[in-house]
């Protein structure tokens, strides 16, 4: 009697689990759905060409610019909060390194390839440390998980993150960000855009950082500054 007990027991947890991770599915898939509702379809290149990210044949998340403004990512550790089995985490000597499904580098060097491949606008970027200031001004960032080696080459065992920076516009546009963070960290955002003529157009975007101390370090100032200029002919693809 006491087996049958135990038995009946079991099988009726393993069905309200069931229904446990159902009900998780679902609800993530609501998720989705709201997100896509709020930002509308997403468009990616993770197969080096641009397709909606609901029929991309491979794991990837994707951040529109507005999606990351909205959620407030604005550095590469904010962005591995947000993306399910990204992690980043600084070595012993404070040289990134980034892990994909487990799969990563650890390694001191500044300069160590890594297991993650890093790339702004199809351009690798060859070590992790080149990547801290490329958040900005940025038009959407792709997590593509799992071994990327086909598309991206080395260097992409675990995956590779792409980020794509915002185009120049046929008009002129300008925008400015600005906050305030503790240890009297302030940070702006900046960028103007438009055309040089008819078949040319510039976009320039600034990214500066000025934060207090909480203890003093001879080797690195509380300066964070970045920029970038993209110059644009019309009669591309």
């Amino acid at each position: 009697m006491a087996y049958y007990l135990s038995k009946r027991l079991a099988i009726m947890l393993a069905g309200a689990s069931v229904m446990g991770f159902a009900g998780v599915a679902f609800a993530q898939d609501d998720v989705n759905a709201q997100q896509a509702d709020d930002f509308g379809e997403i468009i990616v290149t993770a197969n080096k060409r641009s397709e909606s990210l609901s029929k991309v044949g491979v794991s990837v998340s994707a951040f529109s610019g507005d999606m990351l403004e909205t959620r407030n990512i604005v550095r590469p550790d904010e962005l591995a909060k947000a993306v399910p089995s990204l992690a980043l985490a600084p070595s012993t000597h404070g040289t990134p390194v980034y892990t994909l499904r487990g799969v990563g580098y650890n390694a001191d060097a500044l300069a160590v390839y890594p297991a993650v491949s890093i790339s702004l606008d199809q351009a690798p970027m060859p070590f992790p440390v080149l990547a801290g200031h490329s958040m900005f001004d940025l038009e959407r960032v792709e997590v593509l998980k799992g071994p990327q080696g086909t598309l991206f080459g080395q260097n992409s065992t675990g995956g590779a993150i792409n980020y794509v920076a915002a185009k120049p516009t046929d008009t002129l546009e300008a925008g400015v960000d600005a906050s305030y963070g503790r240890f009297s960290e302030v940070r702006g955002t900046a960028y103007v855009s438009g055309p040089l003529s008819d078949t040319l157009a510039m976009r320039v975007a600034v990214d500066a950082a000025h934060r207090g101390n909480w203890q003093r370090n001879f080797a690195r100032t509380p300066e964070d500054n970045s920029s970038r200029v993209d110059l644009r002919n019309g009669e591309e693809d």
